[in-house]
């Protein structure tokens, strides 16, 4: 006789199941259909107007991806435009930025270019357009050689310039870190408090005669006084202006007032900058003076 053969057991699903697993086939192959639509008009629809800035950034991203051997073929190119065009990305994306923040007792975002620093501060972190929080962190320096190779290209521009009749200054504006480094996350360590930019400037004054002015000093001289960048945006407010315009005045021998013969009207307290909307949290983040 044979030996019995055990049959297998299979769990037989309800209806309901069944028509869960449907639905959510269907909104799959749905959702893959609509991307695939929506990545195959765009390829036909007009290209939008770009502004000269926007049209030469990305000039010079597509240049050095290309000089870096990493420009996508069409297929490629086709795939990240895919997965670009994944409807409800951007919305999920903001959606945990809020949520990472809800329970972390408000100490942490998610973003890819934004920093939760101290007391509810925003720091920009992005490395698209430099490299901000190695520069705060004193890790990348300038050698001999480049702030040499700087100062005479600077000097050549300046004496090109004021032979035209114009004069020729140069200003360096801080990144909000600088200024306020007691206010970035713990998390980011310094293993130099002078940056490259200091450095630089200082290299500038006593190796040139060129014109130059650091912010910087100016800066900290009244951030005691006074709140001089928003906290929710990377730039300084009206009071930082005045500080950093009457520092250009004094570069070109001009008479400059000072804070104390001046007067700030507010206009409203509820302002939210550009890193609140950059993580999509203008609402949580509406705390800063607008004068």
């Amino acid at each position: 006789m044979n030996p019995t053969k055990k049959k297998k057991l299979r769990k037989r699903s309800t209806p309901g199941e069944r028509i869960v697993s449907l639905c959510f086939c269907v909104s799959i192959v749905s959702l893959g259909a609509f991307t695939l639509v929506r990545q195959g008009l765009s390829i036909f629809a007009p290209a939008a107007e770009k502004s000269a800035v926007v049209a030469g950034h990305e000039m010079e991203q597509a240049k050095k991806e290309e000089e870096k051997g990493e420009g996508a073929n069409g297929m490629q190119k086709f795939l990240n435009g895919f997965s670009e065009n994944i409807p409800g990305k951007e919305e999920g994306a903001k959606f945990t930025t809020k949520l990472t923040n809800a329970f972390s007792g408000n100490t942490f975002i998610e973003s890819t270019r934004v920093l939760l620093g101290k007391d509810g501060w925003l720091f920009y972190k992005a490395t698209d357009d430099g490299d901000p929080v190695s520069d705060f962190q004193g890790v990348n320096r300038y050698a001999e050689s480049d702030m040499a190779a700087i100062a005479a290209k600077l000097s050549a521009e300046r004496d090109a310039i004021e032979a035209k009749g114009v004069q020729f200054g140069i200003l360096s504006i801080p990144n909000k870190a600088s200024v306020y480094p007691e206010l970035m996350p713990a998390t980011i360590t310094r293993d130099n408090d002078v940056s490259r930019t200091d450095e630089l400037f200082d290299y500038l004054a006593k190796n040139t005669d060129l014109r130059v002015v650091n912010a910087k000093n100016s800066l900290m001289d009244e951030r005691q006084n006074h709140q001089l960048y928003y906290s929710t945006d990377t730039h300084f407010n009206a009071i930082g202006e005045f500080v950093t315009a009457m520092d250009v005045l004094k570069l070109f021998g001009q008479p400059a007032d000072s804070l104390k013969t001046v007067k700030f009207n507010e206009l409203y307290n509820n302002y939210a900058g550009d890193l609140a909307l950059l993580c999509d949290m203008q609402s949580e983040f509406a705390q800063d003076t607008f004068y």
